[in-house]
């Protein structure tokens, strides 16, 4: 039996699971919401009020990438630290967001997988949904 690989990542970011599947992307959740860690508070960041996304991807195939872009209706809007991401080449390769700006909004933004030459394989369109720290 063949182990899956050991990949870590911080406790302070929301982790969000892509998986390419016969070169299709699959979310097993692709709505998200965070409870974004308040700075003004004294506490830090947990897994619970989280204050940034990791992306990371399973079963690329030599040649493909992911990467994360805003949606035009979310471009320039401040919400995450940059409107695009990436690219994601591999599973161990955890992708950060940066700490995210806007509170009590959402962040539209299409998964996309593209082959070696960037040509696009497929895309789907998650959001993530930030809710101030309870």
């Amino acid at each position: 039996m063949l182990e899956a690989p050991v990949t870590s990542v911080r406790t302070d970011a929301e982790l969000v699971r892509i998986l390419v599947v016969d070169k299709k992307l699959k979310m097993p959740l692709q709505k998200h919401t965070i409870y974004y860690h308040d700075t003004g508070r004294s506490e830090p960041a947990t897994p619970g009020r989280p204050n940034e996304v990791v992306w990371l991807a399973w079963g690329l195939s030599p040649g493909q990438k992911v990467m994360i872009k805003a949606k035009t209706s979310s471009r320039n809007q401040g919400n995450m630290a940059l409107d695009d991401h990436g690219p994601i080449l591999t599973g161990s390769n955890p992708l950060y967001s940066g700490k995210t700006k806007g509170v009590g909004s959402s962040w539209l933004y299409d998964v996309v997988l593209l082959d070696e030459d960037g040509t696009q394989l497929d895309v789907i369109d998650p959001n993530v949904i930030i809710e101030p720290d309870p």
